[in-house]
């Protein structure tokens, strides 16, 4: 029943992240101008209602997933989620002025900024997903965990991914938060039973130990794996 659960939520957070991008499109449509200064205050005054909006959308899906999953493991005690705020103002504002900057160049690169503020955008939406996980993980007195799975990608996922998903329900809230990055769709998970754990996340956790076995140091660590997971995903594409 959990793993289903995680199931569902991952679809429903890739239908968000696509209907993030129809309506970045239609903003990008509306934006569109040779003048990089008047792009960028219509990006700026479009970018962070998507970007509010749909988070929004993201952190009550958060709180529905937390309370089913906690339903299905028969946790002790009471405790209902609550969605976690959309991404403050300034940081979608910073990402959107970090995104625009290949506008401002002799050429223009306007695949390029639209590019960035997309893999920004992905990333600021998905925020109060996790922080509703987090922040319900730290409040629930059940005292639950949360790792983190793999997202969907043409290219497959990247080392710095797979590697903390290998380290499975190991995050608390008081420990860390949840790491991401442009683009990144791995979800939060809570975990209160070690079945909850998808197969993945262990097999992850053992191809870690077997790949840098051995390394001297977690640089070396850490190039052996991102070489291991490159060449997994190589074999991986069609």
């Amino acid at each position: 029943m959990t793993l289903e659960l995680q199931r569902l939520q991952r679809e429903a957070m890739r239908g968000l992240d696509a209907a993030v991008r129809r309506q970045l499109t239609q903003v990008w449509r509306l934006a569109s101008s040779t003048d990089a200064e008047a792009m960028t205050r219509a990006l700026l005054a479009l970018v962070p209602d998507v970007i509010a909006t749909h988070g929004d959308i993201a952190a009550t899906l958060a709180a529905g997933y937390y309370d089913e999953a906690r339903a299905a493991a028969g946790a002790a005690g009471r405790f209902a989620a609550t969605p976690a705020k959309p991404a403050p103002l300034e940081q979608i504002e910073a990402a959107v002025r970090w995104g625009v900057d290949p506008l401002w160049s002799r050429t223009p690169d306007t695949v390029a900024a639209r590019t960035r503020i997309e893999g920004s955008a992905t990333r600021l939406t998905r925020q109060p997903y996790h922080d509703t996980i987090k922040d319900s993980v730290r409040r629930d007195p059940a005292r639950a965990r949360y790792a983190r799975t793999l997202g969907y990608s043409e290219h497959g996922p990247c080392g710095f991914c797979s590697m903390l998903a290998g380290r499975g329900a190991v995050y608390a809230a008081s420990t860390v938060g949840f790491d991401s990055h442009d683009h990144c769709t791995c979800s939060s998970i809570v975990v209160f039973r070690p079945s909850d754990l998808p197969a993945e996340n262990t097999w992850l956790g053992n191809e870690w130990q077997t790949v840098t076995a051995g390394a001297v140091d977690s640089v070396e660590a850490r190039a052996r794996w991102d070489a291991h997971v490159a060449a997994l995903n190589e074999l991986n594409q069609p």
